[in-house]
């Protein structure tokens, strides 16, 4: 369906606990970070208040994240592929 109703899935969205390793975030959905600096593996610590957007692909490595920002200006992605368990740095959208 084209006309999917994005406030609907951002209620649904899973707030994650405080000083979790976004490292760790590969199961598909949509994720809310509250409002502390302490998230590993964040692009900066000016992500706070922000959705945090999750692809993962099964049971294999790959993995895409996007974050929306809260406290910053900047959305940023990163990603990693099935032969290679190490994430890709962060990449900024302007």
């Amino acid at each position: 369906n084209s006309n999917i109703d994005f406030s609907y899935l951002v209620k649904k969205a899973i707030v994650l606990d405080a000083y979790t390793d976004l490292n760790t975030v590969t199961e598909s959905g949509i994720y809310y970070l509250l409002n502390v600096a302490t998230w590993g593996n964040a692009p900066n610590s000016k992500v706070t208040n922000c959705y945090l957007i999750v692809f993962g692909f099964g049971s294999t490595n790959r993995c895409t994240q996007i974050i929306f920002p809260g406290n910053d200006e900047f959305m940023y992605y990163r990603s990693k592929y099935t032969d290679n368990e190490n994430w890709q740095k962060w990449k900024t959208i302007n």
